[in-house]
């Protein structure tokens, strides 16, 4: 699989989007970035896309702590939405506490990694080789 091009990020931290925005087009080929404050605005905005019969964007990191809508409510809401490529998409919770039922409902609500804000070199360089890169080895 190669690495996604359409990526949407959702943190209520503006600092941290501009950290993580930073650092993934730095590491990344992302040339596609989405940036929403809340999982609410994300949720409609993910739902013109489908409505419009786009794909959904291929890699979702979502902060779990958000006002309006969090990331646990964002998650349960969007898997109700219907998406042509939904298979291929990856789902990725960010959080500051790594809360053993926060954890338990992530992985529950397919996410594939839960990494702790701001992304980091090293995290994301994870991300990629256990999610990306391992399958093409694989394939």
């Amino acid at each position: 699989m190669s690495l996604p091009n359409n990526i949407l990020l959702i943190d209520d931290d503006k600092i941290n989007n501009f950290l993580n925005e930073k650092l993934l087009r730095k590491v990344g080929t992302f040339d596609n970035i989405n940036i929403f404050l809340d999982g609410e605005s994300a949720l409609h905005h993910l739902q013109r896309e489908a409505a419009k019969g786009n794909d959904s964007p291929e890699l979702i990191f979502v902060d779990i702590n958000m006002p309006i809508m969090n990331g646990i409510e964002f998650l349960e809401n969007y898997h109700h939405i219907e998406f042509k490529n939904k298979e291929k998409v990856t789902l990725i919770g960010l959080t500051t506490s790594l809360r053993p039922s926060d954890l338990d409902k992530l992985k529950e609500l397919q996410c594939k990694l839960v990494l702790n804000k701001p992304l980091t070199k090293s995290s994301l360089h994870l991300l990629i080789s256990e999610l990306f890169t391992n399958e093409e080895k694989a394939a």
